[in-house]
């Protein structure tokens, strides 16, 4: 069953740049920069983008 979810702009430019880096368009580190965040925030959102998807970026 799918389960829906509502993001923030914000979340969903999170995921959209994340879903850069997977596609190897990005490196974590201009991801984190486009975000406004470390390096090593940047690999956290990472990891949960690539566990659940949106759902690691929902709050």
């Amino acid at each position: 069953m799918k389960t829906q979810v509502i993001l923030t702009m914000k979340e969903n430019k999170r995921v959209i740049v994340m879903q850069e880096v997977i596609a190897g368009k990005k490196t974590v580190a201009e991801a984190a920069r486009d975000l406004g965040l470390s390096e090593r925030q940047g690999w956290r959102v990472l990891v949960r983008v690539r566990e659940k998807g949106a759902m690691g970026v929902a709050k």
